[in-house]
C-alpha cells in the first residue's frame, strides 16, 4: 500500500458509506475554520442544518426526560418518524451531561444519533460558573466517549450551553470543547476521524474559530483560513492545506528507539525507518503506534468455509435492518500452526525481536 500524508487525508475528507463526508461536505456552507486535532482528527467550524447533512453521527440536545423540546430534538424526530420516537422510548432517563448512542432510522441521512444532556446557561449556572464550565467540558467528553465501539467516523455537534434568556456563552463552548476535545484524541481506542461543529449564525462560527486560533501550541492548528485566492493562483485554503506536517521527526523511531534513517511516513501520519517498518510489514502491516491497517492482513486460520446468510428479521435494539448470519465450517484434522505446536514459542520471540524486544528486556 502506497503511504499518503495527512495533507491528501484532510483535503478529501474521511470516505465513510461510500461517499458520505463528501456529500456531508457539499451540503453545508459558510465554512470558516478547518482545523487538524494532535494529527489524529479534523475538526471543522461552519454554518449550515446539522439534521439537513448525511454523516455518520449526529449529536442531539435533550432534557432529563428525553423529551424533545429544543429545535434540533423536534427536527430529528421529525425526520426519524415513528421508528425513532419508539426507540427513543426505551432509553432509561438521562443525567445532567450524559450521553447515549442509538441507531438512527435507515431512512435518516445519518446512522447514529447521540442522545445528550448538555448545560444550560441560566440563572444558577451565572451563579456557578467553573460548575458551569466543567458540566460542557463533561458533555463533550462523554459524547466522544458514546462514539467509541461504533461506525462513527464523521460526527456532527451543535452548540450547546445554551442560554435560557439573553446571550448563550459562545467563547464559554469553544473553550470547553477545545479541551475535552484535546483530551479524548489521546484515548488509544478514539476512532472519530472527522467533527464538524455546525451553527445557523456565522457570527457564533467566528467567536468558535476565534478562540480555536488561540490553540495551536496546544495541538489544535488551523489548516483552512478562507478560499481567497493570491497571486500563485491557489487558493489560500490549498495553500493552508499544503503546510500540514506529514509526521513527527522529531521523536525518532519507536521501534528501533533511535534517530531516524530514511524516515517513511505512513498514512496515519507516524514515521519510522524505511527498514524498521518494512520488517515490520513482513510479519503484519499495521502501524505500531496507532494499529491502522496498511495492506492485507493474511491470517493463520485453518481450511475450511464460510456461509453468509441475511435473514428478513432485526435484532433487538436495530429495528428496520436485516440480519447477517455467518456461518464457518472447518475441517477435521490436526492444526499445523500456531499454539500448542512445538515452534509456537520460537515464532513468538521472532516477532517480539522484530519489534526490537529481546529475551532480556523480557527476563527484566
Amino acid at each position: 500500500m502506497s503511504s499518503g500524508s495527512n495533507d491528501e487525508k484532510f483535503q478529501q475528507g474521511a470516505s465513510v458509506g461510500g461517499n458520505r463526508s463528501n456529500r456531508f461536505n457539499q451540503s453545508t456552507n459558510g465554512k470558516i475554520g478547518v482545523y487538524v486535532v494532535k494529527q489524529k482528527l479534523k475538526l471543522e467550524v461552519k454554518t449550515g442544518d446539522i439534521t439537513k447533512c448525511e454523516i455518520d453521527g449526529i449529536v442531539c440536545p435533550q432534557t432529563e426526560y428525553l423529551s424533545n423540546l429544543g429545535r434540533i430534538a423536534k427536527e430529528i424526530e421529525k425526520i426519524g418518524g415513528h421508528e425513532y420516537k419508539t426507540d427513543l422510548l426505551k432509553l432509561p432517563l438521562m443525567k445532567l451531561t450524559g450521553a447515549k448512542r442509538m441507531m438512527a432510522p435507515t431512512k435518516c441521512p445519518w446512522k447514529y444519533v447521540i442522545q445528550s444532556v448538555p448545560p444550560r446557561w441560566n440563572l444558577v449556572a451565572t451563579r456557578n460558573p467553573k460548575g458551569f464550565e466543567q458540566n460542557l467540558k463533561d458533555t463533550v467528553c462523554n459524547i466522544l466517549i458514546a462514539t467509541k465501539f461504533s461506525r462513527i467516523k464523521t460526527l456532527a455537534v451543535p452548540l450547546m450551553g445554551i442560554a435560557e434568556k439573553g446571550e448563550t456563552p459562545v467563547e464559554t463552548f469553544a473553550e470547553q470543547f477545545a479541551k475535552a476535545v484535546l483530551k479524548q484524541v489521546e484515548e488509544k481506542d478514539f476512532t472519530v476521524e472527522e467533527i464538524h461543529v455546525m451553527v445557523h449564525d456565522m457570527n457564533v462560527v467566528k467567536k468558535i474559530v476565534s478562540v480555536l486560533d488561540t490553540k495551536e501550541t496546544e495541538g489544535i492548528k488551523k489548516v483552512l483560513k478562507s478560499g481567497h485566492r493570491g497571486h500563485t493562483g491557489r487558493s489560500e485554503e490549498a495553500m493552508e492545506v499544503d503546510d500540514v506536517e506529514t509526521g513527527d521527526v522529531s521523536g525518532g523511531c519507536c521501534i528501533c528507539m533511535d534517530k531516524l534513517d530514511n524516515p517513511k511516513t505512513l498514512a496515519c501520519g507516524h514515521v519510522f525507518c524505511t527498514d524498521c517498518i518494512e520488517q515490520q510489514f513482513k510479519y503484519k502491516p499495521s502501524c505500531p503506534q496507532c494499529g491502522q491497517i496498511h495492506g492485507v492482513v493474511t491470517g493463520t486460520q485453518p481450511d475450511g468455509r464460510m456461509n453468509i446468510k441475511t435473514k428478513k428479521h432485526s435484532l433487538p435494539g436495530y429495528s428496520g435492518t436485516n440480519t447477517i448470519e455467518i456461518e464457518y465450517m472447518i475441517y477435521s484434522g490436526k492444526q499445523g500452526f500456531g499454539y500448542p505446536d512445538e515452534t509456537y514459542l520460537d515464532r513468538v520471540l521472532e516477532e517480539l525481536a522484530a519489534k526490537g524486544i529481546t529475551e532480556k528486556d523480557l527476563q527484566d
